[in-house]
């Protein structure tokens, strides 16, 4: 899918345009400079992948260079939500965030699923798994696992 990014100028007398890379981007600003002698302009997420969407929240508006450089150099949507992640709620820079996104842990389910994956099921013999309150155990576990997104957990740092 094509990540594109809506340039537009603060001179209402100046066209928006849109751009698809850094190249594409380096292109038309340096043409709309030279044609219209503009040079501040806001930038506005149009439509993209599910990973670049992640960046752009996580790093902003006011730099999509630096979104689109990260995005190349990040795996995938996974990571992307870890970035995210680090720079809205652990209020990390960008390059800190680059260099922990790793280390966070992330469930991608309800929390009752994380609780009965979470659950030292093993000691328990089968026939009591019944008596076990798992809607408890998920609500204990809230205190270290925080919801980011819909049904996205993440380990509390």
């Amino acid at each position: 899918m094509d990540n594109v990014i809506c340039a537009v100028p603060y001179d209402m007398s100046v066209p928006t345009f849109f751009f698809h890379s850094i190249d594409e981007y380096e292109y038309k600003i340096k043409y709309f400079k030279d044609k219209y002698n503009c040079e501040e302009y806001e930038y506005e997420f149009i439509d993209g992948d599910q990973k670049f969407s992640n960046l752009w929240n996580a790093i902003g508006s006011s730099t999509p260079w630096e979104v689109f450089e990260v995005y190349d150099d990040i795996d995938n949507e996974h990571d992307a939500l870890c970035i995210e992640y680090l720079m809205d709620n652990c209020h990390m820079n960008l390059e800190d965030a680059l260099n922990q996104y790793e280390n966070v842990i992330v469930h991608y389910g309800t929390m009752k699923e994380l609780a009965d994956q979470c659950f030292p099921w093993h000691g328990i013999p089968e026939g009591y798994h019944n008596y076990i309150d798992l809607d408890a155990y998920s609500r204990d576990l809230e205190h270290d696992w925080c919801e980011f997104k819909k049904n996205v957990f993440i380990l509390s740092i």
